[in-house]
């Protein structure tokens, strides 16, 4: 059945394993290794944490890790916030205070924006219920952290990818599954929340 996010890949990855599931420059990843990662990564998130109902922060770019990252999110049951790169500190923090986010996943070295700078300027109290920062990377040396990140628990994407798979899937179809918001031009914006069964 594909009810669910977890459902769907992973009848992809069983029926057409080596079809592409996505190209991200000059990288290309089949179906197969997609749902394995996902659900490696899904490990690593459930031992910093994350579980049913938890709220993460997605900002980063349109990149392979980044749906990776999602199914594991969704095969928890947590659900992803989307947070666009182009943000600055007012949106970023109104977005994670609002929401409540346990955890952000960033690249912090992407097309040389400051977004650890940024971090620096949001209220202290929009990151009050942040626990852990997760750090995607392409190979960079890792930056220093601004001390509004102090206290927090900090990972890489690449150390939650090498826990091993996460046997069983907590979310259902009328779960929350992500957060988009709308544009904010007259007001803050607004968060609607998509379940996995619309998103399916």
């Amino acid at each position: 059945m594909t009810d669910t996010y977890s459902n769907l890949l992973d009848d992809l990855a069983a029926r057409i394993p080596d079809a592409v599931a996505i190209r991200d420059r000059d990288q290309i990843v089949n179906y197969r290794d997609l749902a394995a990662s996902s659900r490696r990564l899904a490990q690593g998130l459930a031992a910093s944490g994350i579980g049913f109902g938890d709220c993460v922060a997605f900002w980063l770019p349109n990149i392979a890790a980044y749906m990776a990252l999602h199914f594991a999110c969704a095969r928890l049951g947590a659900i992803t916030v989307s947070v666009n790169t182009r943000f600055r500190a007012s949106e970023v923090g109104d977005i994670i205070g609002r929401a409540g986010c346990k955890a952000l996943i960033l690249w912090p070295t992407f097309k040389d924006i400051p977004f650890l700078d940024i971090l620096t300027e949001v209220d202290a109290a929009a990151l009050a219920e942040l626990q852990t920062v997760i750090l995607y990377d392409e190979g960079e040396a890792r930056p220093d952290l601004p001390t509004a990140l102090t206290g927090k628990t900090l990972l890489s994407c690449a150390e939650l990818d090498t826990h091993p798979e996460l046997a069983t899937n907590f979310g259902s179809e009328d779960d929350g599954v992500i957060i988009f918001t709308t544009s904010g031009t007259t007001a803050a914006p607004k968060f609607v929340l998509h379940s996995q069964r619309s998103i399916v």
